[in-house]
């Protein structure tokens, strides 16, 4: 029977788990008065999980019509109707994503994450060192990839900005961000047994596995492996040095294929759209990558981009442009990966 939320009056980041109880059928919210985008996300999915199968899960709708309506407006509704429920508040609609608020959405539906990314940009670039904005939407970016190829199922996603000027429940939300990426799947553990190569024995193991370079569920891929390891802090260091053998003038050629990356991208299918939108197959072209707008690379978006263009493209030459430090240092270690570094080469940056 599912575990879901029991007649809750506020659902935060602090009370979301106190809240649930195992073996209901319904998800009452009558008292609900507050609820924010980790309450909202864990509901989703605790709701998501109790209908599997041939199970029904009921949904009461709050007695407050402001809440009901900000439900509503967050995505909620929409989910519902995703599993033929009526709409808690006929009338209203769910608001457009924007640089405050990010509504609940499928991990899969396109723009999620790049609107999650543009959001995180929107609110911190002016207050955070560019190498923790960098890295945080670097991990986000992972996670996400993470939760739909590594999970077999979708994920749901959300984000908002709080401020304390607008009465949020302190001290979750005293002018902060809430990033949420949720699943309810077989986990880390069960995706790395599905290989032939590892078998944790616990949830910590399959974590501390998972945490190492070069370590997949995809075992068929060797050149998978790359996401976890590289967005934990241990890992996150420029190698410059190395990068500097690499660096190299290139000059375009009119028939060479060229491509310009998006400003926010980040996962293996942003890749695959990219190439798949150049006018011609690639084998024995030389493709040149414009890397200026990415704000930020990701291990999984790097290693995607090699992979089709040299490895499973056979591409004569790669040419990287206008790339920052961190991704020449993704794309180059990817490249050595594959066995592929032969056939790169990245401008020097300039400046």
């Amino acid at each position: 029977m599912a575990t879901l939320p029991r007649e809750p009056t506020i659902l935060t980041i602090s009370s979301f788990d106190a809240t649930l109880g195992a073996g209901l059928r319904e998800c009452r919210l009558d008292s609900l008065s507050f609820i924010d985008a980790y309450g909202l996300v864990g509901m989703a999915i605790a709701i998501r999980a109790g209908l599997s199968g041939d199970k029904k899960v009921g949904v009461t709708a709050p007695a407050r019509t402001g809440m009901r309506e900000h439900l509503a407006a967050m995505g909620f509704d929409d989910f519902l109707r995703q599993y033929d429920h009526p709409a808690l508040e006929a009338e209203a609609e769910t608001m457009e994503s924007s640089g405050v608020v990010v509504p609940l959405r499928s991990a899969a539906d396109a723009g999620g994450e790049q609107a999650i990314s543009q959001l995180l940009w929107d609110q911190l670039r002016d207050h955070v060192d560019p190498q923790v904005l960098a890295a945080l939407g670097e991990g986000v970016w992972e996670i996400v990839a993470n939760a739909l190829e590594h999970s077999s199922a979708d994920a749901l996603v959300m984000a908002q900005v709080y401020r304390s000027s607008r009465r949020g429940q302190p001290p979750d939300h005293d002018d902060k961000v809430q990033v949420v990426i949720g699943d309810a799947v077989r986990g880390i553990r069960a995706a790395l047994a599905s290989s032939p190569h590892y078998a944790p024995e616990s949830d910590l193991e399959a974590i501390e596995l998972a945490l190492e370079y070069l370590v997949s569920s995809v075992h068929e891929d060797p050149g998978r492996g790359q996401g976890l390891s590289t967005t934990a802090p241990k890992r996150f260091r420029p190698c410059p040095e190395r990068l500097s053998r690499s660096a190299c003038r290139c000059t375009l050629a009119a028939e060479m294929l060229q491509a310009t990356t998006p400003q926010h991208a980040g996962s293996r299918q942003q890749a695959r759209e990219l190439i798949a939108g150049l006018p011609r197959p690639l084998t024995g072209e030389r493709l040149a990558v414009d890397f200026g707008p990415l704000l930020v690379p990701t291990p999984s978006y790097c290693d995607e981009i090699v992979k089709l263009a040299l490895e499973t493209g056979s591409a004569e030459r790669l040419e990287v442009l206008n790339a920052s430090l961190r991704a020449r240092q993704l794309i180059e270690r990817s490249a050595q990966n594959r066995g592929v570094t032969g056939r790169l080469r990245i401008a020097a940056a300039v400046g």
